[in-house]
């Protein structure tokens, strides 16, 4: 009895503490109306969080020896904390996130009684972004007076605007980007769900395509590209039919969404968001959107100091006295070599590829497998580290928190899978 309530009892403690990180890589730009006090509350949570989940950890139990990619993860930690551009300017949310998300994933990765809760939470929040869409989408004058002045100190007024103005739905956030992330995680635990069940019916796609479709109204192209891609490349892996079945089904059922997608545009104008944005760009001859100039100032600030580098984020700074503003390379690839030089970047390359290698070992071992749980899990890992590291090309998913920390967790479900298979 008595062991029956300490497992309950461990078990709310670890939901409660990833609970209280999903709370708050989901609040995004309500950073000062939530944590009222300030960084202390802020830092207080990922602290609790931290702890509970630390002493419910196997590895801080039984004193287990560290894997390869925990091993690196300290690297990581290490690295960034000594090698930084913000510590000295007294800047430290970015950081602290960071860290502690790194943190995180040592303990995470040694169980996995938190997924469930995880993913499922996700996904109804995601749901809760998606509707909130729609809502503001029709309701635009709420929108104007409610949702725009509440992100005012998180995005500007003139972003805001602009992004309103040109018909990106932003929803309950501040910015389409952030609205995007939300709907996707969504996306990904729902799709997940569908394609390991073993009784797949026609209404059981009703929310993937429901969140689909709310993606094309947010106006983000390498969102919806990277997601689409994640999606195709996890159906085809998980399914075992023979590969002229797969691209014969795959072809039928893309001529049948596109069909569905021209009529749905005729009453829903909102859809065509992202050619849209795609055509606005080809027009003033910047289908890039300016990255490639930021690329090539990145590059050459890494030039510099190849191996050192300038400091954990510290393009921003680099880039704002020759152009007058911060922004972030928008290509994670590059920016770790300006930021951190070859010495701190390599290691961040040898562990997106090698959670990547093991996320895939794991799905392979359990793709035939009765536990459905461990299925959903794996997929959703896949899917969400196919997406952040196509989304590294184009994007900062390693230095906004959402991203992140869905990565994170992602590669903590993989390393679990991974490290217990033979175990099974």
């Amino acid at each position: 009895m008595n062991d029956k309530k300490s497992v309950l009892r461990s078990s709310f403690l670890i939901n409660f503490a990833i609970g209280l990180l999903i709370f708050f890589a989901f609040t995004i730009g309500l950073t000062t109306k939530v944590y009222i006090g300030g960084g202390i509350e802020l830092y207080g949570t990922f602290l609790l969080a931290l702890l509970i989940l630390a002493l419910n950890s196997p590895y801080v139990k039984h004193l287990s020896i560290l894997s390869k990619n925990q091993a690196l993860v300290l690297i990581l930690i290490a690295w960034v904390l000594i090698n930084n551009a913000e510590l000295g300017r007294g800047i430290y949310e970015r950081l602290m996130f960071t860290l502690f998300f790194f943190l995180v994933y040592l303990f995470i990765s040694e169980y996995n009684e938190w997924t469930g809760f995880c993913l499922n939470s996700i996904k109804v929040l995601g749901i809760v972004y998606a509707m909130l869409t729609v809502f503001f989408a029709l309701n635009t004058g709420l929108y104007v007076n409610i949702v725009m002045p509440v992100f005012a100190d998180y995005t500007s007024i003139y972003q805001q605007n602009y992004a309103f103005l040109n018909g990106y739905l932003c929803g309950f956030t501040p910015n389409a980007a952030i609205n995007a992330i939300y709907i996707l995680a969504a996306l990904g635990v729902c799709f997940s769900n569908v394609i390991v069940s073993n009784r797949r019916k026609v209404t059981s796609w009703i929310l993937p395509f429901f969140l689909l479709g709310i993606l094309f109204m947010t106006g983000k192209r390498g969102h919806l590209i990277f997601c689409l891609i994640a999606l195709v490349l996890v159906y085809f892996i998980n399914s075992s039919e023979d590969i002229i079945n797969k691209y014969s089904k795959f072809v039928l059922i893309t001529f049948g969404l596109v069909i569905v997608f021209i009529i749905a545009v005729q009453y829903i104008p909102a859809l065509a968001n992202v050619f849209t944005k795609f055509e606005n760009q080809t027009e003033m001859g910047r289908i890039d959107s300016g990255r490639f100039d930021i690329w090539n100032y990145a590059f050459g600030s890494f030039l510099k100091s190849p191996l050192w580098g300038h400091g954990w984020d510290s393009f921003k700074y680099l880039f704002e006295p020759v152009y007058g503003y911060q922004i972030n390379v928008h290509n994670v690839y590059i920016q770790l070599l300006t930021d951190v030089g070859l010495l701190g970047a390599i290691p961040f390359y040898c562990f997106f590829i090698m959670s990547f290698k093991h996320v895939k070992k794991a799905f392979k071992f359990y793709k035939n497998s009765t536990d459905l749980k461990a299925k959903r899990d794996i997929c959703f890992a896949l899917y969400i580290q196919v997406f952040f590291l196509l989304y590294c090309l184009t994007g900062n998913p390693l230095y906004d928190a959402t991203p992140l920390f869905l990565y994170i967790i992602s590669c903590a479900i993989g390393e679990y899978y991974y490290s217990t298979r033979n175990k099974t």
